[in-house]
């Protein structure tokens, strides 16, 4: 008996174009919210726990990833209590702002404070809604503007010491 034997092969095409631009776009925008030099801190809307923090914010402030992600921003933010900081929240959580500008202070692991620039909003992540906080460290630009205010009042005190000979 002689049998043959058939092999059917099945040959299934799937275009993953759109996925593929898909990945290639998530990449994009995770690099971007890593490798910024400016700190961004996604935090929980409920509990105010972070759920993402960059790189930045984590060289900035000391703390590793495990740390922050038990911490909230009141941990940095020491003007603020629980209640104050709700309050604060407001106006974003009932959609009467899009957005928070502020300056004040954080704190570092190890107890030094720097100046910050915070833009704070509530946005969509995927079906429900977290705070996104953008920090600007402030101590450069602080420096700078304290250096330019010496240098002006040197310039004034000149000015007004010299009087009529600089005109002449």
């Amino acid at each position: 008996i002689d049998c043959q034997r058939k092999t059917l092969l099945y040959l299934i095409i799937f275009d993953i174009t759109e996925r593929w631009k898909a990945e290639k776009e998530l990449k994009f925008y995770k690099h971007l919210f890593e490798n910024s030099l400016n700190e961004i801190y996604i935090f929980h809307p409920e509990t105010l726990k972070f759920i993402a923090v960059n790189r930045e914010a984590k060289e900035n402030l000391g703390y590793g990833e495990e740390e922050l992600k038990e911490m909230m921003p009141l941990d940095l933010k020491p003007e603020f209590t629980l209640l104050s900081f709700k309050e604060f929240l407001a106006p974003l959580t009932k959609e009467e702002q899009q957005q928070i500008i502020f300056n004040t202070v954080h704190r570092r692991k190890d107890g030094s404070l720097y100046p910050a620039e915070i833009h704070l909003e509530f946005v969509e992540f995927g079906k429900e809604k977290v705070y996104a906080e953008l920090v600007i460290d402030m101590t450069e630009r602080r420096k700078m503007e304290k250096e330019l205010q010496e240098k002006n009042e040197i310039l004034s005190t000149i000015m007004e010491s010299a009087g009529d000979a600089i005109i002449m």
